[in-house]
């Protein structure tokens, strides 16, 4: 059935006033566009092309001249040019950048000093649900050894998969960079004591204990005026261009939008 959908969905071509995006051009534009499914790449390979024509038509009929740009072709170059003219936007002031501080505080600190230990179980393949699931049973059963009374690091020694097993899987003080980032988001802001969800790593499942933690210092304003500053210049110009390129696909003429998913 998937087979037949995607021959179907294949012979349509996309019409933008007047000129026609083939069906080859969407079927060699995937392989720039990784999807779950090929039904997937295909709606956004067809989505990416129509952005793409609908901003060269525009930008020919404002008759700009692009500066030729390392790295872009012509029309790459022309599409930049076309937005660096229509979507300007203007700098925030310096009440939205301190606003933005104030409302988001707790992003601007130093790394806390965190000291953890870990349990690390591993299995033959991640990818295998049942392996999986087999994995996050035998946490569940070290969790509950641990709430009936079993330190944390005894159980390590037992049944940890890490070299840390000796030292009762003491990791020690962590820093930004030093574990996957989904380990470090996790233990950011989670109080001293067992972490109640097993976390999920490239190398098997972790039980987490945090020793230790003293968190860290906020940073001065003046310290991280900057950054707010350019953090959210380039969000509205993110939005600023999404809305633009609504408002251009809305006044063309388009035909055979592949923007909803093809039946089968």
């Amino acid at each position: 059935m998937h087979a037949q959908s995607t021959d179907r969905i294949k012979v349509i071509g996309i019409e933008v006033n007047g000129i026609l995006i083939e069906p080859e051009d969407i079927a060699r534009e995937m392989q720039y566009q990784p999807a779950a499914d090929q039904h997937l790449a295909w709606k956004r390979s067809a989505q990416a092309l129509l952005v793409r024509q609908v901003l060269l038509q525009k930008a020919h009929q404002c008759d700009l001249i692009p500066q030729q740009q390392p790295g872009l072709d012509a029309d790459e170059a022309l599409i930049q040019a076309l937005l660096a003219k229509e979507c300007m936007i203007a700098d925030p002031d310096e009440s939205a950048v301190r606003q933005h501080y104030e409302t988001h505080i707790n992003r601007y600190r130093t790394y806390p000093l965190i000291v953890v230990r870990h349990i690390v179980l591993i299995c033959t393949d991640l990818h295998i649900e049942s392996e999986r699931d087999r994995l996050m049973l035998q946490a569940q059963e070290l969790i509950l050894q641990h709430a009936s009374g079993k330190a944390f690091e005894d159980l390590a020694r037992q049944h940890s998969a890490c070299p840390t097993a000796t030292q009762g899987g003491l990791i020690g003080p962590i820093k930004p960079g030093m574990m996957p980032i989904n380990f470090e988001r996790t233990l950011r802001n989670h109080p001293t004591g067992l972490v109640a969800e097993p976390i999920w790593t490239h190398a098997g499942l972790h039980l987490v204990h945090i020793d230790e933690r003293i968190d860290g210092e906020r940073l001065p304003f003046e310290q991280v005026r900057e950054h707010i500053h350019t953090r959210l210049r380039q969000q509205q110009g993110h939005k600023r261009v999404a809305n633009y390129i609504g408002e251009q696909i809305a006044a063309a003429r388009i035909r055979n939008i592949p923007f909803s998913e093809p039946k089968s």
